[in-house]
C-alpha cells in the first residue's frame, strides 16, 4: 500500500501506524499514545502560526513596490494677527491683505471680516515687520493700520484693529495708498518699532485731547464694534460720533478726520462740550445710564482723569452726573405723546443736541469759562429750558409725522430736520440770560423755535426725502447768533404781551471773528 502524506498546518506529514506507536509507548498506553501523537502532530502548525503573526505584526505587504513611509516635514511656524475693522459700525465682509517690510504681499487664508468686523489671519513667524495691513470693504473703500509688534513665538497672537484713526496715523507715517513695492518697503523698513504708537499718541493728543492713548483704537483687547447684539466700546462710540459729524458735513469720514487733523487749532474734541454731550448721549442710548458706570468707563478710556476733582474735567464730570437725568425726563415727557420708539429717540437726540450746542456757543461766542458752564449744567434753569423747548415744539411735530417713520428715507429726512431745529434752538438759548427770574426768556426761544418748525409737515418731509426740496428750504439755517437775536427782537416787538423787559435778557456785545468781546448782560 502506498504511503499517503497528511497535510497538517500546511506541512506534509507521513502517516504513523499503530505498530510504531506501540513500539514507542507500549501496548498498554494506547489512549495516551494517541493523545500525545496528536499533540506532536500539531506542533508544526503552531510554529507556522507564530511566523504568520510575526509577519503580520511587522506590517508585511503583498506589494513589493511600496517603499518605506517618509516622515512629515516640520510645520511652518506661524503667528496670528487678529482685530476688529470698524468705522463705528463694524465692516462686514471686507478683504484683509498684508504687505511686509520687504514690500512683499503675505499669502493670507480666511482673510475676511465677519459680521462683527472681526478677522484673524495667520502669517509666517519670520515675516518682515512692520507690516501694512489693509482692509478693503465691499464698496472699495480702504482702511489701513501699521502692525509694528513682531511676534516671537509660534502660535502667538498680535492684536491690530483697523479703523479711521489707525488709518489717519498710518497715512501720517507712510503713503498708504501706493502700490509701489519698493517704496512701501523703504517706508516700512524705516519705521522704528515704537514709532506708530508714538505718532498715534501725538495725533490723538491734538484730535481728542484728554489723555486717550492710541492703543485704545489700535490694539486694545476691549475694542468692540456696536452691533444689534450689544453696544460697542467707548473707542467705537467716539468713532460713531465723529462719523455722525462727518455725515452732517457731507464728507467722507477719512476726509473729515484729515481736515480736523490739519487744522491749525487742535480740535481736542473730548474737551468740547458739544462733543462731550454727544458721546455721553450715545452711551446712554446704548444702555449705560448710571453716572457711576459712565464715569468709570470714561476714566478707563482716558477721557476723564483718574482724579474726579481734576478741574480740567469739571464740565465733563458735571455732564456725566446730570445728562442721564435730563434725557430720561425728555424720554418720559415725549413718551406721553409719542408711540413710535423711533420718534421718541429723535426727540431725546434733539434735546441732547440743544444742550451740547448751547454750551458750545456759550464757550465759543460768549467766552464763558468752565466755572460758568458748570453752573449752567448743574443748575435747573438750562435743564428745564431744554426739556420744555423740545416737548413744546418738536414733540407735537413728531406726533403728526410718526406714522411715516417706518420709511427709511423719510426717517432720515426727519432726523436731519430735528438736528437743524435743535441747532437753531441752541443758538436762541445760548444768547439768553437764563438766570433772570423777572422775565420769561424761554418763551421767546420757544416762539423762535416754533417759527423754524412752521414749514415742517408730512409734505415737506417727503419732499426732502425724495430730493425735490432741500433742508435749507424747509428750515432756514441762521448764519450766526446775531441773526437769531435779531429774529427774537422781532418776536418781542410783534407781541406787546411779551413786554420789552425780555430785551434785557438778550446778549449785547461786540462781535469779531472768534467771539463776543467785552460781553455784558444789560
Amino acid at each position: 500500500m502506498a504511503n499517503i502524506a497528511l497535510v497538517v498546518g500546511g506541512v506534509a506529514q507521513a502517516p504513523r501506524t499503530p505498530a510504531v506507536i506501540d513500539k514507542r509507548f507500549g501496548a498498554g498506553s494506547m489512549n495516551t499514545s494517541f493523545a500525545q501523537a496528536d499533540r506532536f502532530t500539531s506542533f508544526p502548525a503552531l510554529c507556522m502560526g507564530i511566523v504568520v503573526l510575526i509577519l503580520a505584526g511587522c506590517g508585511g505587504s503583498s506589494s513589493p513596490d511600496q517603499g518605506p513611509q517618509q516622515p512629515d516635514p516640520d510645520p511652518v511656524a506661524t503667528a496670528t494677527i487678529t482685530g476688529v475693522a470698524a468705522t463705528g459700525a463694524p465692516i462686514d465682509g471686507a478683504t484683509v491683505s498684508a504687505i511686509d517690510a520687504n514690500g512683499d504681499a503675505i499669502d493670507l487664508t480666511d482673510a475676511a471680516t465677519g459680521a462683527d468686523g472681526r478677522y484673524a489671519v495667520d502669517i509666517p513667524l519670520d515675516s518682515a515687520f512692520p507690516i501694512l495691513l489693509r482692509v478693503t470693504a465691499a464698496d472699495g473703500s480702504v482702511l489701513t493700520t501699521i502692525v509694528s509688534q513682531a511676534p516671537t513665538m509660534d502660535g502667538e497672537e498680535v492684536t491690530a484693529h483697523v479703523n479711521p484713526i489707525t488709518d489717519l496715523v498710518a497715512s501720517e507715517l507712510i503713503d498708504t495708498a501706493t502700490d509701489d513695492a519698493a517704496e512701501l518697503a523703504t517706508a516700512l523698513a524705516g519705521l522704528g518699532e515704537g514709532e506708530p504708537g508714538a505718532t498715534g499718541d501725538e495725533v490723538l493728543a491734538d484730535l481728542l485731547g484728554a489723555s486717550v492713548p492710541f492703543e485704545r483704537f489700535a490694539s486694545d483687547a476691549d475694542f468692540v464694534a456696536k452691533t444689534e447684539d450689544g453696544p460697542g466700546s467707548v473707542a467705537d462710540a467716539v468713532l460713531d460720533v465723529i462719523g455722525e459729524r462727518a455725515r452732517e458735513a457731507g464728507q467722507d469720514l477719512g476726509v473729515f478726520l484729515a481736515a480736523l487733523h490739519a487744522d491749525e487749532v487742535a480740535p481736542k474734541l473730548l474737551e468740547a462740550p458739544s462733543f462731550q454731550v454727544a458721546l455721553l448721549a450715545d452711551r446712554i442710548r446704548d444702555g449705560i445710564e448710571e453716572p457711576e458706570d459712565l464715569g468709570a468707563e470714561l476714566r478707563s478710556f482716558g477721557a476723564l482723569s483718574d482724579d474726579p476733582s481734576d478741574p480740567a474735567d469739571d464740565v465733563f464730570e458735571t455732564l456725566v452726573a446730570s445728562l442721564p437725568g435730563l434725557l430720561a425726563e425728555v424720554r418720559e415727557q415725549a413718551g406721553m405723546e409719542l408711540e413710535n420708539p423711533q420718534s421718541i429717540a429723535t426727540a431725546v437726540a434733539a434735546a441732547a443736541r440743544v444742550l451740547g450746542e448751547t454750551l458750545q456757543a456759550r464757550r465759543d461766542r460768549f467766552g464763558d469759562d468752565d466755572a460758568a458752564l458748570v453752573d449752567l449744567v448743574a443748575g435747573e434753569t438750562l435743564r428745564a429750558a431744554v426739556s420744555d423747548l423740545m416737548t413744546s415744539t418738536l414733540v407735537p411735530v413728531l406726533r403728526e409725522l410718526q406714522g411715516s417713520m417706518e420709511d427709511a428715507q423719510t426717517s432720515e429726512a426727519l432726523a436731519a430736520v430735528s438736528q437743524r431745529v435743535a441747532r437753531e434752538a441752541a443758538l436762541a438759548l445760548s444768547s439768553l440770560d437764563l438766570s433772570r427770574t423777572d422775565v420769561d426768556a424761554v418763551e421767546v426761544a420757544r416762539r423762535f423755535t416754533a417759527e423754524r418748525l412752521a414749514g415742517v409737515n408730512a409734505e415737506t418731509i417727503a419732499a426732502i426725502a425724495g430730493g425735490t426740496s432741500t433742508l435749507d428750504e424747509v428750515v432756514p439755517r441762521s448764519s450766526d447768533v446775531r441773526d437769531v437775536q435779531q429774529a427774537m427782537r422781532e418776536i418781542i416787538a410783534a407781541d406787546p404781551s411779551l413786554g420789552d423787559e425780555n430785551l434785557v435778557a438778550l446778549a449785547q456785545g461786540r462781535w469779531n471773528e472768534d467771539r463776543w468781546n467785552e460781553f455784558v448782560w444789560q
